[in-house]
């Protein structure tokens, strides 16, 4: 049977990546809103809070707790910008998702009483059909259209996603591969060494790149056995790649502590136990190599007696004919009917001796 692979939560990696990378997040998205942005001012991360403020009040569902970010941000004229994040992963296109959006908007609103919010649909997933990637109403001579910034990761632009130097870049990239390679177990497994290879490769800092493999390791999830070896082909590899750039102290020491808090465990131990899990695996399959070649030897063997036995009862019946024709002078078809086999066989045995 074919392994499967494990379940993998990929809204809530997206949007901790997303958390630890707002600033690349935004010059993915929008450029000219990054680019507004004071930067030398904090940010905050308000859907905590905003979700506490609705309940009671407004029906809050399990996606807006789960997949939605709401930063405010301050621009570079000293005015506060909401920006509203939402994280969407479907195996099939969700239905009425703009409409759901125009409520988010809504309620944000109306909470914080800003007008100045911008929007982002991030798709992991399956592509949503363009009906939902802007919320139009009319009706009695009113209109509303709403629309928002979308980010589909199946359809982007692959070349552009490896020469960007963004991490968020990889991170879409990883994404779209895992899309693309659904349903093909050996196919994700190079595309996710690609990945990895063009963010060890990238130009981006060392504690970006280990973020982003840390994300692409468990967005792109393979079945256990297949995970141990891309893992342990992959530890080669950053092995060296790592011998070709010259990292501080300091930033070695940084990457063994990300190591430890993600893996729970140093490089060396892992490449230890990454060892060992491969010798117990060589074992287990030469301990199942000599069952098979013992269970093949004993249905050799028993092949064997039976043969021997079809050859003892045959040697019996033939003297048991040969008595009963020459001691007792029985006729062929005498013999035949009291042994109640065909007279032919008892001819030839008794002509053939």
């Amino acid at each position: 049977m074919k392994e499967k692979r494990p379940r993998v939560d990929y809204d809530a990696l997206l949007k901790e990546f997303v958390s630890h990378n707002f600033e690349d997040f935004l010059a993915f998205s929008i450029p000219s809103l990054h680019q507004a942005a004071d930067w030398s001012k904090d940010i905050e991360f308000l859907e905590q809070e905003l979700i506490n403020s609705l309940k009671g009040k407004f029906p809050v569902r399990g996606k807006l707790k789960k997949t939605d970010k709401l930063v405010k941000l301050h621009l570079r004229d000293g005015s506060p910008h909401l920006v509203f994040v939402h994280i969407e992963f479907q195996h099939k296109p969700e239905t009425l998702f703009s409409r759901r959006m125009y409520e988010y908007r809504s309620l944000i609103a109306l909470k914080y009483g800003i007008q100045d919010i911008t929007a982002v649909a991030v798709f992991s997933g399956a592509p949503p059909p363009q009906s939902e990637l802007a919320f139009y109403k009319t009706g009695w001579d009113s209109e509303l259209l709403y629309r928002f910034v979308s980010i589909i990761a199946a359809r982007q632009d692959e070349q552009a996603l490896i020469k960007s130097q963004n991490p968020f870049a990889l991170a879409m990239l990883a994404a779209k591969y895992a899309q693309d390679s659904l349903r093909n177990n050996e196919l994700r497994f190079s595309l996710k060494a690609k990945v990895f290879e063009l963010s060890i490769e990238s130009k981006i800092l060392p504690q970006k790149i280990m973020e982003v493999l840390i994300f692409v390791r468990d967005f792109m999830l393979l079945p256990s056995e297949m995970e141990n070896l891309f893992e342990e082909q992959q530890q080669v590899l950053m092995q060296t790649k790592t011998k070709e750039r010259v990292y501080s102290e300091g930033t070695k020491r940084f990457i063994k502590q990300m190591y430890t808090v993600f893996y729970g465990q140093s490089p060396e131990d892992m490449m230890e136990q990454a060892r060992l899990q491969a010798e117990e695996a060589q074992q287990r399959t030469e301990e199942a190599q000599q069952r098979t070649e013992e269970a093949q030897q004993r249905m050799q063997e028993a092949q064997q007696r039976i043969e021997e036995e079809r050859q003892r009862v045959e040697e019996e019946r033939r003297q048991t004919i040969l008595k009963l024709h020459k001691l007792h002078g029985m006729a062929p078809e005498q013999i035949a009917l009291v042994l109640n086999i065909q007279e032919e066989v008892v001819a030839n045995l008794i002509h053939g001796e």
